[in-house]
């Protein structure tokens, strides 16, 4: 409905522009042609014989009619012109500049970009165009950040799901590497986490799962890449620490998760968490499947040597 007042607008607005030139083109045309009448009128009356003083009052009447004539018709093209132009002003605000706006926030957002901020024009058709179009845009954005979000993380934890954490962390590595900077990794797998689900059921185990991811979190820099692996088992990419370094910090994350047990509702339950972590560094020309290889060994030694413990390998 709104492209089509705008067609009927901008079709007026152009058959205005067309009435309006034929009329003054049709007012000068007639101007012209008086003027043309007279100028033949002053010629002839030159050529007869009468007396002085009467040729010379008609005379100086047809010059005042010339000079009217002339002044019509300079009048009328200086409206003309300043009508012409004004008209393309009118056209220019109310319809090229807005349309051209909104053409480009499109292609912006069919490329996925956002725009800081958005212009609203008027409140004729191209402004309740740019209104629903703007609407339609925000509700777009959002939904589209939504999707990314579910696309991108974890629905329970909301941290990166494992399809992210490859992305991400394949991107870093070789930046690490490029810039030969350390970088350690390091994979998480909470203990008995089983015996949980059959004790208490499914829905405490998903709290538990939530009560050591934030727990972890907390412990970690926004430069570290965390994400649930599957399961109970999640992976940390850390850029810029070494061996040592991160050594540390899995024990930090281990003591943590060992001393913060998940306290329920009614203050009389209590769920002690412990980890198993696997630990190592990349090395020169690693890839992230390599280190996941070697770090899932050492999870696998923790795991088999008595659990809620690091190895490094």
């Amino acid at each position: 409905m709104i492209d089509s007042l705008l067609n009927i607008k901008i079709k007026t607005l152009f058959a205005l522009i067309a009435i309006l030139s034929v009329s003054i083109i049709a007012l000068i045309a007639h101007n012209t042609l008086e003027l043309h009448k007279d100028v033949l009128s002053r010629n002839v009356l030159c050529q007869e014989t009468l007396s002085a003083t009467t040729s010379q009052n008609n005379l100086n009447t047809y010059e005042q009619k010339i000079d009217k004539h002339f002044n019509r018709i300079y009048n009328l093209l200086v409206i003309m012109v300043l009508s012409f132009f004004f008209i393309i002003y009118i056209v220019r605000q109310k319809v090229l500049l807005p349309t051209e706006y909104l053409l480009e926030v499109i292609q912006t957002f069919i490329k996925g970009g956002r725009l800081q901020q958005t212009k609203r024009f008027y409140h004729d058709e191209i402004g309740q165009m740019s209104s629903e179009f703007f609407k339609l845009k925000d509700t777009l954005d959002d939904d589209l950040k939504r999707i990314r979000e579910l696309a991108e993380k974890d629905s329970l934890t909301g941290i990166y799901n494992r399809r992210t954490f490859f992305k991400e962390a394949q991107h870093s590595i070789a930046h690490t590497q490029r810039v030969n900077t350390p970088c350690s990794l390091m994979i998480l797998d909470i203990d008995y986490f089983k015996n949980i689900n059959d004790t208490y059921g499914h829905i405490m185990g998903d709290k538990i799962l939530s009560h050591v991811v934030e727990n972890v979190k907390s412990c970690l820099d926004q430069s570290d890449i965390f994400a649930r692996y599957g399961g109970e088992e999640f992976i940390v990419l850390m850029p810029n620490r070494d061996i040592q370094t991160a050594y540390h910090l899995a024990q930090t994350i281990n003591q943590k998760v060992a001393q913060t047990p998940y306290l329920g509702s009614n203050a009389l339950l209590c769920i002690k968490v412990t980890l198993s972590i696997g630990l190592t560094v990349c090395h020169k020309g690693n890839e992230i499947e390599d280190m996941i290889k070697i770090a899932d060994n050492a999870l696998y030694q923790a795991k088999n040597s008595g659990r809620d413990k690091v190895v490094v390998i």
